[in-house]
């Protein structure tokens, strides 16, 4: 019996039906004439749903039409649908073409074949013969190239910035408002890729605005006409030196479809792919103007905002400074010195936060320094001489500072710190000497709990006398 079980285990078909199966890569003559099409397939099996496939290019082929199979599978009185997409692809030119691989994506993963040798004749074949036959295969419609009224950009705002002042990348792809060919995008990610490789320069800091979905939703006016800009890429640079940064051309590949020329079946297309390139961009960052009153490496345009929680406090109380910064510049550098304490004043180190904020539709960015102080001296103090940025202003072209104009009043007993400190561990052992020793303390919890034990104990030997047989 359970040889039999087994046997039926291991050839029963329907055992790991539940199983999903791999595409299969079906290749078709690799022997034909200059006008036969050489065919790449993928079957899908056991799918109700026609798989998603993108075919590549090959070289000394030209992409022609795509058919679409579903194919009813019997087996055991059990009917299921496998799917197959067929590629056609005609050859340019007659010779041997060697193919080490060809890689399809099929819903949206890779199925490779490689090593493939196709070998195409010169075509004797009669016209007549010809026609006939594209018209049985549906390829006598003529199929014609809408041109497309689009291009594909690298643009920087600014080509000389300053060393530390941000330079805004945006790669995009335009298409007019009056464009009429058909357009799609294909392998976005991998196309994306690619182009960070040649444009993340090595000397600048880098801000990721972070487009996770490419839309059109932004028409803009360039010359006298009106495109929709497809954001792929954009980014913030701050370079930290002068040297030239260096973008070269760089490649996109769009999905444009062709049309037949037959009004009558016009609802048919073609797939077809069209390259599109950008112009090289060269950034210049300027040397910062020398001078010898100011040492910065904070770059941009900024604003302070200033926020106190009290205006009059007692010594030994603490309270609380805001030093905001607005503006445009890399705010991720613009840091305080580690202490800012001094004879008057106990600085804490602060607490930072750095966000955008929407002002009237536009994202400014702001970086503020909470601080806590502690003041140790009566009388009136300004907070200048302690909270102050000096940077190199980028729209004025001069070094300026952003310098606290905050005061403070401070009463009550002059203090310090140290003394304080000790003053509260004194009180943490002034009530030690009330102690008494000599007096004896209960664990009322150990002796409950020895009295448990023991009881356990007496139960146990109770049960065992009841339990164990008696001698006869």
């Amino acid at each position: 019996m359970k040889i039999l079980l087994l046997f039926f285990i291991l050839f029963n078909p329907y055992i790991f039906y539940g199983q999903e199966l791999k595409p299969i890569v079906e290749i078709g003559e690799n022997k034909i004439k200059l006008n036969e099409p050489f065919v790449v397939s993928i079957i899908v099996k056991n799918d109700e749903n026609r798989p998603k496939c993108k075919f590549p290019e090959l070289v000394g082929f030209k992409k022609r039409t795509v058919a679409y199979t579903a194919i009813p599978v019997t087996i055991n009185g059990k009917t299921t649908i496998d799917q197959k997409v067929s590629q056609e692809y005609l050859p340019t030119k007659i010779g041997v073409f060697v193919i080490s691989n060809i890689s399809i994506i099929v819903n949206d993963q890779p199925v490779v074949v490689t090593n493939v040798s196709v070998n195409v004749l010169s075509s004797e074949i009669d016209e007549t013969e010809e026609n006939f036959k594209d018209f049985i295969d549906g390829s006598a419609y003529e199929f014609i190239d809408v041109k497309d009224d689009a291009f594909f950009a690298l643009t920087s705002n600014k080509l000389s910035p300053y060393v530390g002042e941000g330079f805004l990348i945006t790669v995009a792809f335009y298409i007019s408002q009056n464009n009429k060919a058909e357009m799609d995008f294909v392998n976005e990610n991998v196309q994306l890729d690619a182009i960070l490789q040649k444009i993340r320069p090595k000397n600048c800091w880098e801000e990721n605005l972070g487009i996770s979905e490419i839309k059109g939703n932004r028409l803009i006016k360039i010359g006298k006409k009106k495109y929709f800009q497809y954001k792929i890429f954009q980014a913030m640079y701050y370079p930290f030196n002068n040297q030239p940064i260096i973008i070269p051309a760089l490649k996109w590949q769009m999905l444009k479809y062709k049309i037949a020329k037959d009004q009558e079946v016009s609802d048919r297309k073609m797939e077809d792919y069209k390259n599109y390139f950008s112009k090289a961009v060269t950034i210049r960052p300027l040397q910062l103007p020398k001078n010898d009153n100011f040492t910065t490496d904070f770059v941009g345009d900024f604003q302070l905002e200033e926020a106190i929680d009290k205006e009059k406090v007692q010594t030994g109380k603490s309270f609380n400074y805001t030093f905001k910064i607005r503006g445009s510049g890399n705010l991720s550098v613009i840091k305080f010195p580690e202490s800012l304490s001094d004879s008057l004043f106990e600085i804490y180190e602060p607490k930072e936060i750095q966000q955008i904020t929407n002002n009237l539709g536009k994202l400014i960015p702001e970086k503020s320094f909470s601080f806590d102080i502690v003041p140790k001296f009566a009388g009136k103090f300004s907070l200048k001489d302690r909270f102050f940025i000096n940077y190199f202003n980028v729209r004025t072209k001069k070094y300026e500072t952003l310098r606290a104009e905050k005061q403070i009043e401070v009463v009550g007993k002059d203090i310090s710190i140290e003394n304080e400190q000790i003053q509260i561990e004194d009180d943490l052992f002034e009530n030690i000497a009330n102690l008494k020793s000599d007096e004896t303390e209960f664990d009322y919890r150990a002796i409950i709990l020895k009295w448990a034990n023991f009881l356990i104990i007496i139960m146990l030997v109770a049960m065992v006398y009841i339990i164990w047989p008696t001698k006869k």
